[in-house]
């Protein structure tokens, strides 16, 4: 099966990601926290039609919490990648269910 643009972001992510760690630092906290907002745009459209809004919601403010860390230099950049390992495991099948979603919210909040 070809590889679409969600799952091509997510391993862009992951290999930005090691590339980057050795880097980190406030500008790369926020270009990392750009590559994150980008692709969580595909990842909304991924999303199951019956995920319930208080989880979608849930997920969002955790995410919304850990990007304006990255921005502020007061999460750092290391702690994000459960968070891009979850997600790119997620957006594997350019399907997010129910039990992914959790799991995406879980990893950001580790």
């Amino acid at each position: 099966a070809p590889w679409g643009c969600g799952v091509a972001s997510a391993v862009f992510l992951v290999l930005l990601f090691a590339g980057g760690a050795v880097l980190s630092g406030p500008r790369f906290g926020q270009f990392l926290d750009f590559v994150i907002g980008t692709s969580l745009g595909e990842l909304r459209g991924m999303m199951a039609a019956n995920i319930p809004t208080e989880q979608r919601d849930r997920f969002e403010a955790e995410v919304k919490q850990m990007r304006e860390g990255m921005r502020t230099g007061t999460v750092a950049v290391q702690r994000v990648q459960p968070f891009l390992k979850a997600m790119q495991k997620a957006v594997s099948d350019e399907k997010v269910t129910g039990e992914e979603l959790k799991k995406l919210t879980e990893a950001v909040i580790s």
